[in-house]
């Protein structure tokens, strides 16, 4: 049993099966009426020394999504699935440019037709050059600071 853990950083674990319950339909009797009686089991994998329990798992798919993980039965079916995930993370990152050029170019609209907004958006720019240029004269200050006392130590000439 191969199984992955989704997120921002995949993992790929190979575990074996422990435990299978006998097949029974998704749906019990009482429930929502299912021509193709689909059937479900619940399993155990032991995983790295952790044994994961998963229920109503779909019988006869060589493949399962559970939350944020993907079981499948094989290697191949795993590396498929893998290489999928790869592509659509790989496109995103390739159409980066593309979205980020969008974003500015809504956001020169945005300023366009508001134009309270745009003044909203030089007021922060204007605060912002301020904030630096003042940050900037705290170390003028000290530069000045320490060469007055060095000047006020030196013995002067007469």
């Amino acid at each position: 049993m191969y199984s992955t853990k989704g997120g921002e950083k995949p993992t790929l674990s190979v575990g074996s099966v422990t435990f299978i319950s006998n097949p029974t339909p998704k749906y019990q009797a009482g429930q929502i009426y299912q021509p193709n009686g689909e059937q479900v089991v619940d399993a155990k994998i032991s995983v790295n020394n952790d044994t994961l329990e998963f229920k109503q798992l779909p019988v006869g798919n060589s493949i399962a999504y559970v939350g944020n993980m993907v079981i499948a039965d094989s290697k191949e079916t795993m590396l498929n699935e893998v290489e999928g995930m790869k592509r659509i993370s790989q496109d995103i990152i390739d159409k980066m440019d593309y979205h980020i050029a969008v974003v500015d170019a809504c956001e020169q609209m945005i300023e366009n037709l508001n134009p309270q907004v745009a003044k909203e958006r030089e007021t922060d720019k204007r605060l912002a050059a301020l904030e630096t240029a003042v940050g900037g004269f705290g170390s003028r200050f000290d530069e000045l600071k320490s060469l007055l006392i060095g000047r006020s130590s030196t013995p002067t000439k007469k």
